[in-house]
């Protein structure tokens, strides 16, 4: 049975085209696949029995592709082949990132045959908990806990160094920054909760839309935080790790 290879509610004449498709996968800041890049390539040659013929079927085949979020279908009989992109699938759809081109017109083209060729591209999400977090950074600062210093000007002479205090305030500030892949992350803890001098400064980061129309989707939602501590006694700790909340 052959092998129909279809865009929209365009459909290729069978034989007329040939095909490859990439798969790469895209990965978080930890180096774990967030989504794939799916890229397919496609030549194909348009025939006909006249130039008029032909130039037809050129701006039937420009109008197919000027639509991106269309489904790129490869079927045989009534099989729909998995290697075809569903674009409700896909993040933001399918997007046609080289329009039909054509390459030349060695040999007579455009008279009763003219070569072309166009990508297609989508993004298909990996539905794993793991990979929900797209980046994690957290850094916690210490300061304070010995002896303070400073210098007294007098009326006659130098500035003298003087011992402030000899004990200081144990202080630490704890913040950092998240980015989901569809979903806001949540804001880490605090480390020292008991230490917490005011109310933490957590900030929202709003997504970022990918697609048109229907096939919108929204993705990179971030977070912000930052916690500030003080205490009698020392503050020890290290920064969360990756996805601690």
């Amino acid at each position: 049975m052959s092998i129909v290879v279809q865009y929209g509610s365009h459909t290729h004449a069978v034989g007329e085209v040939e095909y490859s498709i990439q798969r790469t996968a895209i990965l978080s800041d930890a180096k774990t696949p967030v989504k794939e890049r799916v890229q397919i390539d496609v030549s194909g040659m348009l025939t006909g029995s006249s130039v008029a013929d032909i130039d037809a079927k050129v701006e039937s085949i420009k109008a197919a592709y000027a639509i991106d979020g269309q489904d790129f279908i490869i079927r045989s009989g009534s099989l729909v082949l998995d290697v075809s992109l569903i674009s409700s699938q896909a993040e933001g759809g399918t997007r046609v990132i080289q329009r039909p081109s054509f390459p030349n017109n060695k040999g007579g083209a455009y008279t009763t045959f003219l070569p072309y060729a166009l990508t297609i591209e989508a993004e298909l999400p990996i539905d794993d908990p793991i990979t929900s977090i797209k980046s994690w950074r957290e850094s916690v600062s210490f300061t304070g806990g010995g002896p303070l210093f400073g210098m007294l000007e007098t009326r006659v002479g130098r500035p003298q160094p003087q011992l402030l205090t000899r004990h200081t305030i144990y202080r630490a500030v704890q913040e950092g920054q998240a980015v989901g892949n569809y979903v806001r992350p949540s804001a880490a803890l605090p480390l020292f909760p008991s230490a917490q001098i005011k109310m933490p400064n957590i900030t929202k980061i709003s997504a970022t839309p990918v697609g048109l129309g229907n096939s919108t989707v929204f993705i990179n939602p971030g977070i912000r935080w930052r916690y500030e501590f003080e205490s009698a006694t020392p503050l020890v700790a290290n920064p969360n790790n990756w996805g601690a909340t």
